[in-house]
């Protein structure tokens, strides 16, 4: 990873630091303008600073937080369905969760809460 200027590293400690709250990563309506205001750094520079360091778009650097967030939901012992459970992580299609779950884990979300009551 390249050095970060002064300016750059404020970002990029924002970033960090909204990429850890759960309240709003969780928001299925967040979008890059909705974090951008949140972190108070114009769209573009957090679009460029994400693109900079990460070498990926928004919505693929938000995707593992909520998986995150979709593993404590299915290992808390509250049952309910993978829907609620995409819903609440930020996901705003079942498709998305799915899709993004299995990117992150390599395994579906039914078969990751399998590995769960199984163990």
């Amino acid at each position: 990873m390249e050095k970060a200027s002064q300016h750059e590293s404020k970002v990029l400690e924002k970033i960090n630091e909204a990429l850890n709250n759960d309240e709003l990563i969780t928001d299925p309506e967040l979008n890059l303008h909705g974090f951008a205001k949140a972190i108070d750094f114009p769209a573009r520079t957090v679009s460029n600073i994400i693109n900079k360091y990460w070498r990926k778009g928004f919505r693929a650097l938000i995707a593992p937080y909520r998986v995150r967030k979709a593993i404590s939901l299915m290992k808390s012992g509250k049952k309910k369905k993978l829907h609620q459970i995409g819903k609440e992580a930020g996901f705003n299609s079942r498709t998305t969760f799915f899709t993004s779950f299995k990117q992150e884990l390599g395994i579906c979300p039914r078969e990751f809460i399998k590995n769960i009551s199984t163990n």
